[in-house]
């Protein structure tokens, strides 16, 4: 200490800074024989520091020292500083006041240290009695700043960067360095994955005295382009919950973002890249909501919603139709616990739409529907002796993972252990955890089913909020653990969802973290994922659900992030490049008319897929039809589905780059075909890289889609075969029929069918 030693250090399980505080003030009030100044200089690992050491008062004679650390403030994880180095001590022999010394140090220091929180500290202690008489921090002798930016931002873009006198330093991200010498310095920067080479990728400037020198690079080719939801006119602040949802039935899908302690928000999407906030009416609860899951559970042909709230009554708005909705919750549909997700299932496979509730704490129901009470009341009931919650509940998805035509149950539950119950009809649930992998017990809070691997059953992703996120895979009933960095992140997960971003024919994974950035994890097919950084600042907030779907109508699946106490993004794919896809969408002619639980096949290409048509589970609802990316496929071999009541449909020769509805037992199309061939506007228009058409067939026959430039001459040959009657869709890169890109101007788009001709401008800008 500075007044010597004292005994009260240790033996102490308390803070000691009560202690120590009277005895550092009282010696800070005294004034020291000695004044002390120094500077310290670095060149790469070699450092030398100057320490002058000025006499005030005379001195009696003593056995002084004078002593010299190397630190880093800020070290073990930001909580401590740390003595790196002790430099070679020295007597201090001065005793009468005027006069000074110079101590003078070189030194080396190891390259892992934190450069920009490196200093040096001297002191003179009396060896006898251990008072130390003076300190002081020696003053970097910095020459000037150097600024590295990266753009975007959250790329984890590395870099290395060297200079004079040996400088050399590697980084990630944005950094502002001080360094010690004049003169050029270089950098080079890092490929980042997923995205292209950056511009520049290297760059040399000179740094003169009391100089700011600035390195920065911009990397392209990002997966999606941002739309904050926020950019509509108006914010919700505390976003829990997202669905993609077509709420007003206009074939397109909308967003419907559910709030704690404010209104809900449908953003309704107007088509052209328009959004409009409606937040009045039912649908704009303003309860502490934590989720909502839109199905048609009465068979009305009305997609209604169910909303999850915490410590409220839940609500059950049924859909009147016109706009209209009322809330329709009763007995035990009504339920009043900690909720915070909910997830629609015809569990018993008796046409109707059941209902499991999550919530934390407290009894998690599952509620089987009788159907209409009388007067349009829908009676629900607690199944006795279902699957329950070991803790708090985070999340309960449903899917047949075991392949026998009913749903099982996997329950997510936050610090216990995770269960998954099989559906034995008629016998109920079993279940099937055991000694499993699933049963992790750590901060569960969501989970996602999918067949990643193409191999028939269906494997599932496990996020934890603090904690591995892990990937589980069906080998038949039973699981393994998968191992890669990119599927076992330690950080804070929120939120997961599978989708087929690249439209390769292997499902993907968008990840959602809490006040860390979310990531993308990219199935690089043989079971290895590569991890896509955003570099969208909205994904580094504290984001809880995301959805996929399509909501632009342009062939590939964008994705919705709600964030809490940040803003909600919607992020729209770049990727759709030249990949075909199909889009199925079922009809059921029970009472689940929109046939969650369904199971559908597709072949193509040799390739065999399967998806579920699932409804909640979590706090994010994606598109509920069925998405399958089938790569440079040209045809579906086979369509094969199995509707929730065992029934099954199979379809041959399905063409690619379209919405295919298929009723229960009956036909298939593409939804009403209208009376003469139409052409919808391009969009986008004026475009770069690439432009989507729309256009609708009122029959079968041979169509033929092509492009021609401002002198009449065809550049591309886009289509041309036989087609069902409905609509398709087609994307034009910009190049003509050999690869080559196009130059900047107006091109005519022809479809020509049946007789009938139909023709659009569009423009491209290079």
């Amino acid at each position: 200490m500075f007044d010597g030693v004292v005994d009260v250090v240790g033996g102490n399980t308390t803070s000691m800074y009560s202690t120590y505080l009277p005895i550092v003030q009282n010696r800070l009030a005294l004034a020291s024989p000695l004044q002390m100044t120094g500077g310290f200089s670095l060149f790469g690992i070699t450092g030398s520091v100057d320490i002058t050491i000025l006499v005030t008062q005379d001195l009696a004679a003593g056995n002084r020292k004078v002593r010299l650390a190397v630190v880093e403030d800020g070290a073990h994880d930001g909580q401590v500083n740390l003595a790196r180095l002790s430099l070679p001590e020295e007597s201090f022999t001065l005793l009468q006041a005027g006069e000074s010394v110079v101590v003078h140090r070189d030194f080396q220091i190891d390259a892992g240290w934190n450069l920009d929180n490196l200093g040096v500290i001297a002191w003179v202690q009396d060896d006898g009695s251990k008072e130390v008489l003076q300190s002081c921090a020696a003053v970097a002798d910095y020459v000037g700043t150097i600024v590295v930016d990266a753009e975007p931002d959250g790329l984890d873009a590395g870099w290395t960067l060297t200079g004079p006198e040996g400088y050399y330093l590697q980084g990630t991200n944005d950094r502002v360095l001080q360094v010690f010498a004049e003169g050029d310095y270089s950098i080079v920067w890092d490929a980042v994955t997923g995205w292209g080479p950056p511009q520049p990728g290297q760059q040399t400037l000179t740094l003169q005295q009391d100089s700011t020198i600035t390195f920065t690079t911009h990397y392209s080719g990002a997966p999606f382009t941002a739309l904050p939801l926020a950019d509509t006119g108006h914010t919700v602040g505390e976003a829990y919950g997202v669905c993609l949802h077509d709420v007003d039935a206009d074939q397109d899908l909308d967003i419907y973002v559910s709030a704690a302690g404010e209104p809900n928000v449908w953003y309704r999407n107007d088509g052209a890249g328009q959004w409009t906030p409606v937040t009045t009416g039912p649908l704009a609860d303003a309860g502490q909501d934590r989720a909502a899951v839109f199905a048609d559970y009465d068979g009305d042909g009305l997609d209604d919603v169910y909303i999850v709230r915490y410590g409220e009554v839940n609500l059950l708005l049924h859909n009147d139709g016109n706009g209209a909705w009322h809330d329709a919750a009763y007995g035990e549909s009504a339920d009043t616990g900690n909720g915070v997700a909910a997830a629609w299932a015809d569990y018993d496979a008796n046409g109707l739409l059941d209902l499991y509730v999550v919530n934390y704490g407290g009894e998690s129901p599952l509620l089987q529907s009788y159907g209409d009470f009388g007067g349009g009341n829908w009676f629900f009931l607690q199944v006795a002796g279902a699957p329950t919650a070991s803790g708090p509940a985070a999340a309960a998805v449903w899917a047949d993972d075991d392949g026998d035509g009913d749903l099982d149950l996997y329950l997510v539950n936050d610090a216990a252990a995770n269960q998954l119950y099989r559906n034995d009809l008629p016998y109920g649930f079993n279940p099937a955890t055991g000694a499993s992998v699933l049963e992790d017990p750590g901060l569960g809070s969501a989970a996602a089913w999918g067949d990643y691997d193409n191999d028939g059953d269906l494997d599932i992703f496990l996020a934890n909020d603090g904690g591995q996120d892990h990937l589980f895979v069906n080998q038949g009933g039973s699981y393994s653990l998968v191992l890669g960095d990119a599927v076992n992140d330690p950080g804070h997960g929120r939120g997961c969802a599978w989708g087929d971003y690249d439209n390769d024919g292997d499902l993907d994974l968008y990840l959602v973290r809490h006040q860390e950035y979310d990531r993308l994890l990219r199935n690089d097919g043989g079971g290895q994922f590569t991890a896509i950084p955003l570099g969208i600042p909205e994904t580094g907030g504290a984001g809880n659900a995301c959805a996929w779907g399509d909501v632009d109508g342009d062939g590939d699946l964008d994705v919705c992030v709600a964030a809490q106490g940040g803003e909600t993004v919607l992020l729209l794919n770049n990727l759709n490049a030249s990949r075909h896809w199909l889009r199925v969408n079922l009809v059921g002619t029970t009472t689940n008319t929109g046939a969650v639980g369904a199971r559908v096949w597709v072949t193509a290409a040799g390739v065999r897929q399967v998806r579920e048509v699932r409804c909640g589970g979590t706090a994010g609802q994606s598109m509920r039809e069925p998405w399958f990316g089938l790569d440079q496929a040209s045809t579906v071999d086979t369509l094969r589905v199995r509707w929730p009541d065992g029934q099954e449909q199979v379809v041959t020769y399905v063409p690619v780059d379209w919405r295919i509805t298929m009723v229960q037992g009956g036909s298939t199309g593409a939804g009403d075909a209208p009376a003469a061939l139409s052409l919808a506007t391009p969009y986008p228009n004026p475009f770069n890289p690439q432009v989507q058409f729309r256009y609708t067939l009122p029959r079968a026959g041979n169509v033929e889609v092509a492009v021609y430039d401002g002198a009449g001459r065809r550049v591309r040959s886009l289509w041309r075969g036989h087609l069902p009657a409905g609509e398709h869709r087609l994307t034009w890169q910009g190049d003509d029929d050999n690869g080559r890109p196009q130059s900047s101007g107006t091109y005519l788009v022809v479809v020509r069918a049946g007789g009938e001709r139909r023709a659009t401008r569009v423009t491209l800008v290079r």
